[in-house]
Order: structure tokens, then sequence, then C-alpha cells
């Protein structure tokens, strides 16, 4: 927070995959104090693997439809 301050994210939307992270309510809340709109999007109930290097066509379709 030092580093970029509280207007470092301003005028910035950014959407949050929470999928099953435990660091969900941390990284809306970083991006909230950096001055940004957090948009939490897919928080499950459980837990969800991703293969960052292979993901399924489930998440690319998600993806899609929230950048619209």
């Amino acid at each position: 927070m030092d580093f970029f301050g509280s207007e470092g994210l301003s005028g910035l939307t950014v959407g949050v995959d929470q999928h099953s992270s435990v660091a969900w309510d941390v990284i809306v809340d970083v991006i909230r104090s950096l001055g940004g709109r957090a948009v939490p999007l897919g928080r499950a109930s459980s837990f969800i693997p991703v293969d960052t290097e292979a993901l399924r066509e489930e998440d690319e379709n998600l993806a899609r439809q929230w950048g619209q």
C-alpha cells in the first residue's frame, strides 16, 4: 500500500476470479484500498483446482462472459 498509494488503481475496475482461493477477500480488499473497483466473480463453495497452463474450456467461457 505504501509503494502504490491509495490511488494506485484509481479509475480501474478489476474482476477477481475468486473460485476457491484462500485469499478471495484479501485480494478484493487490496484492490479497493488502492482506489480500484473490485468485482468479485465465480466464488465457489468447494475447492476448484486450476491449471493455469491448461485452462478448462468452461473457465475460458466464463472469462469471456465476465469481460463483456
